[in-house]
């Protein structure tokens, strides 16, 4: 729905539309990230709360993230994934008749298969919210209707990230860039973002943690408690851009091509119904 209003010539206009939002997949991610916000249950009766927002609900704004990959260009609302948590989403795909448990049962099997100590060569860079700034509405950076969004931070793939961004390359285990607090009922991946708080948190797993400590990991997600992991590394930035040699890329859960891939958040850019 967001890319599909985002392809208009109308972009500028149709992307106000506001969107509401009903759990009816295996993740509902967005919806429990509404709830969140709303202070209502995720856990429990998610479509009955989720309908109560509904009936009550405020228009806020959301932000989205432009993401760029060599051959294609996309707004994500939830998430890009790299590594471990891209396998699970992926390969689950085909439990999905046991509906949100496939992430559980997804993860189990992965993790007990992985080889947490294999070699990958992956560059990543980020764009750190107290180095560079941007402009918070980013519909006054453009007012000719149809011109593409603006990503002032944003360089070509081809072409080395800006000197102000930080990079680091190593192998991990997982790279996932989150701007909602969920990526399901039972993965409070992100306790810190908000909305429309202008922000990318990229969460960072290096190699080297052993299986166990990684199953406590993914143990401790339901609650948050992830982030208090010494494994665990958490970056709040502007833009990223990741390449990775190997591995599966999910983009707010779909899978895409595997690339070099890069994103910029577009502050308060969308329309959501929920409450704040």
């Amino acid at each position: 729905v967001i890319n599909g209003l985002m392809s208009r010539d109308d972009w500028q206009l149709a992307i106000k539309l506001p969107v509401g939002c009903l759990p009816g997949g295996s993740g509902n991610a967005l919806c429990c990230a509404i709830n969140y916000s709303a202070g209502e249950p995720v856990l429990h009766n998610l479509l009955l709360h989720s309908t109560f927002i509904l009936i009550k609900h405020r228009v806020i704004p959301m932000d989205l993230v432009l993401i760029q990959t060599p051959t294609e260009r996309l707004y994500s609302f939830l998430s890009v994934s790299w590594g471990i948590i891209a396998d699970i989403d992926l390969e689950s795909e085909k439990y999905r008749s046991i509906g949100e448990a496939r992430f559980t049962f997804g993860a189990l099997k992965r993790i007990i298969e992985m080889n947490v100590k294999k070699e990958t060569e992956f560059l990543t860079a980020a764009a750190e919210e107290n180095e560079i700034q941007i402009e918070q509405e980013v519909t006054v950076a453009t007012k000719i209707l149809g011109q593409p969004v603006p990503a002032p931070l944003l360089t070509s793939l081809d072409q080395p990230v800006p000197d102000n961004w930080i990079s680091f390359e190593d192998d991990f285990v997982t790279i996932t860039a989150v701007y909602q607090t969920h990526l399901g009922s039972d993965m409070l991946a992100s306790p810190e973002s908000r909305i429309n708080d202008g922000f990318i948190y990229l969460i960072i797993i290096r190699s080297g943690i052993s299986r166990n400590a990684l199953l406590s990991l993914f143990m401790s997600f339901d609650e948050g408690k992830h982030v208090d992991s010494p494994d665990v590394e958490i970056i709040r930035c502007l833009a990223f851009r990741m390449e990775p040699k190997e591995g599966n890329i999910m983009v707010d859960g779909e899978h895409i091509d595997l690339s070099p891939i890069q994103g910029q958040v577009l502050p308060g850019l969308s329309r959501l119904m929920a409450i704040q």
